[in-house]
């Protein structure tokens, strides 16, 4: 096994360790805006930037990325609503609040990374420096089938899930906390992305960070003034916890030798060589 590889499993299992960790605590261990469930929600929020920037900038198969993109956000529901204790605040005391929560972060963080794909953009590690021919990552192979068909079994499993507990009023939702939760959480993990897996100058990489972090400034300043002074601590620990997991997991990435660099075969390469009738480059 590569020394990328071996760096990558040891974050799943210290991952999986420290969220085993916060979960096996009673419920009542958990209460909101209390400091441990806002750290429970951070490392929620952290793993859903995670999940969202491997499945948008991975070069694994499309199944598994959409798979984890799905069933990281409702994983993480059914684990809040079983190992918190939000009965004090109005439409969070099912698993499928938590879910709507968690997919509007991963909805507001997705479209940035798509473009960035879009444009070239991928997520690669040493391991996977050597990628397979454009012709044959297109073939159909009974590998690709299984593997489709697992992942959609994975991925209907977890809906069905989270829906047989959906007993939520979508009237009860606080949308601009969703979104002011979501925003901040998001640009977070984005500002990780460009600072420690992006392959350009630090001064550019710096600066992309400084712009994608604007945004968020703005939705945390907003939240500092309409939320209560023991409510607006529990989200900034939140969102400290956000930032402490994305830049631990992310470090890791980069030590490991992954990078979100641009390839020549983005759309934008693909549509310059039709237009001069030459091919393009492959990725």
């Amino acid at each position: 096994m590569s020394e990328s590889r071996i760096l990558i499993l040891f974050l799943v299992l210290a991952t999986a360790a420290v969220d085993a960790v916060l979960l096996f605590q009673s419920p009542a261990e958990h209460q909101w805006p209390e400091s441990s469930a806002a750290v429970l929600l951070g490392m929620a929020c952290g793993q859903v930037n995670l999940a969202t920037v491997w499945a948008v900038l991975g070069r694994r198969l499309l199944a598994w990325r959409l798979a984890a993109l799905v069933t990281v956000p409702i994983g993480w529901s059914l684990a809040i609503d079983l190992a918190a204790d939000f009965r004090g605040v109005s439409g969070y005391e099912t698993a499928g609040s938590w879910a709507v929560h968690l997919f509007a972060q991963a909805v507001l963080l997705a479209p940035v990374l798509l473009v960035f794909r879009m444009r070239g953009g991928r997520l690669s590690c040493r391991s996977s420096a050597a990628a397979a021919e454009p012709s044959r990552r297109l073939q159909f192979t009974l590998g690709r089938l299984f593997g489709w068909l697992t992942a959609s079994a994975i991925v209907l499993s977890a809906v069905k899930s989270v829906v047989g507990l959906w007993k939520v009023r979508t009237g009860d939702f606080d949308w601009w906390g969703i979104l002011i939760l979501g925003l901040v959480s998001a640009a977070i993990g984005l500002v990780f992305v460009w600072v420690l897996l992006g392959t350009r100058g630090l001064s550019a990489r710096l600066a992309a960070a400084l712009a994608t972090a604007i945004p968020a400034i703005v939705a945390a300043g907003y939240a500092c003034c309409v939320a209560d002074e023991r409510r607006l601590w529990a989200v900034i620990q939140l969102w400290l916890v956000v930032a402490l997991y994305c830049s631990a997991a992310m470090g890791v990435l980069r030590v490991a030798g992954c990078r979100t660099g641009r390839g020549p075969g983005g759309c934008g390469t693909l549509v310059r060589a039709g237009l001069r009738g030459v091919p393009p480059t492959p990725a």
